[in-house]
């Protein structure tokens, strides 16, 4: 309900043709190839071609895809035995919702990211072509795609093959080479000043119903004209702001991360059902574990590069658990079957007994309603993190703000 209510009031209130979210949507072609052009030249072709505005097309586009994303996990989630509640809160996908960038290329790169984890799960033999087609159109959505989408996958081919030799790194990077040469063309053409103007050009003549060319700041189209050094002083100056003048933003970052890792590996690792668990093994569990922390490392370069902290962790979160879904751990058991060592034995009965307990506290129905509020009054912003940040991106806060967008804001407006 939560997620609905600001769904519907975001598009109630509308966005700038000035906003990150409008304008990360209209980057295009017009002025040449440039990185994350190939959404912002279908929206425009079609703008031109039916006569309509480009922000309904970003809009319902936008609605669409976070509707079939959830959707797919959604039934993802009732076929593993998990809650929702954690698939629709901050951790995941309420993330972008309630710290306002569902409007954004993210859910889409996720969305693009399912499919190739499906098609890694089939067998036809067209499936390498769909996937390098894919995975092409990720990375000339958004390039970020490169390193935790393409590295993912990379590393899923490569750990298909166990005898870890020097073709079992090669051949997966032969069969993703037309990805690989998308990649570098996408670095190659970052774009600069002239294109940037030709791009904002382009969209003069197009009807958008809300626009405030007061906003300060820049856009994602002129974030295309920044170079590498300009990029990296963005990044670097999070180091010595306070968020309200008295909380040291990177420690409250590193607090927010901690959280998120830590109720991330809780919600994933302990299942819905008792039998769940028990007829389940702990290497599921290590295999999510693996998962999660490479994609934390494939994702390292966009901390880095970028402040959209809670972006990137919701990047990250929800890539490792569709892996966690999706490709379910191969493991070659021998043709008979060797009672494991004593050792083993009474190790994999320690683990067994430490998250069973573990599972028990967690599922008592007390601690289950701690832990709900706790969840609903978690909030990650996107970026700036601030005490007002946080209050707007929290799920318990939505009722009150859409009351306000829909009826306030709206009623004043109209007095």
């Amino acid at each position: 309900m939560a997620i609905f209510l600001r769904i519907i009031s975001d598009i109630v209130k509308g966005y700038d043709r000035e906003s990150w979210q409008i304008t990360e949507w209209l980057i295009n072609y017009q002025g040449g190839f440039v990185r994350r052009g190939l959404p912002g030249e279908i929206i425009y072709q079609l703008s031109t071609l039916l006569d309509c505005s480009p922000y309904a097309i970003i809009i319902i586009l936008s609605l669409l895809i976070y509707i079939v994303t959830v959707s797919i996990m959604v039934r993802l989630f009732k076929r593993s035995g998990f809650r929702l509640l954690p698939l629709l809160s901050p951790l995941l996908l309420g993330m972008p919702v309630f710290s306002h960038f569902w409007v954004r290329k993210d859910v889409f790169l996720i969305l693009i990211f399912i499919g190739c984890l499906y098609l890694l799960r089939s067998g036809f033999r067209g499936r390498l072509f769909i996937l390098n087609l894919l995975i092409c159109i990720a990375i000339l959505s958004h390039e970020s795609f490169t390193f935790w989408g393409l590295g993912g996958i990379y590393i899923l081919l490569v750990g298909q093959d166990k005898s870890l030799r020097l073709h079992t790194f090669l051949v997966p990077a032969l069969k993703l080479m037309p990805a690989w040469i998308c990649m570098i063309f996408c670095f190659l053409h970052n774009g600069n000043a002239a294109t940037v103007a030709v791009i904002n050009g382009s969209w003069a003549d197009k009807f958008f119903p809300y626009s405030n060319d007061q906003l300060d700041g820049a856009t994602a189209i002129d974030a295309l004209a920044w170079t590498l050094s300009e990029g990296l002083h963005y990044s670097f100056s999070t180091f010595t702001t306070f968020s309200d003048g008295f909380i040291y933003a990177p420690l409250i970052w590193a607090l927010t991360l901690f959280v998120f890792v830590m109720l991330m590996c809780t919600f994933v690792l302990i299942p819905q059902s008792t039998g769940n668990f028990l007829h389940g093994n702990i290497s599921a569990d290590k295999s999510f574990i693996r998962c999660f922390a490479i994609q934390g490392i494939l994702v390292i370069p966009l901390f880095i590069l970028g402040l959209d902290y809670g972006r990137w962790m919701f990047l990250w979160g929800t890539s490792a658990v569709c892996i966690r879904l999706l490709v379910p751990e191969r493991q070659a058991l021998p043709a008979v079957q060797k009672i494991p060592a004593l050792s083993k034995f009474t190790r994999q009965a320690g683990e067994r007994f430490i998250k069973s307990r573990l599972y028990n506290y967690i599922n008592h129905i007390a601690h289950h309603s701690y832990m709900n509020i706790g969840i609903l009054a978690l909030a990650i912003p996107h970026c700036a993190w601030s005490v007002h940040h946080y209050v707007l991106t929290m799920p318990l806060f939505q009722p009150v703000m859409a009351i306000k967008r829909i009826l306030v804001d709206k009623l004043m407006l109209c007095f």
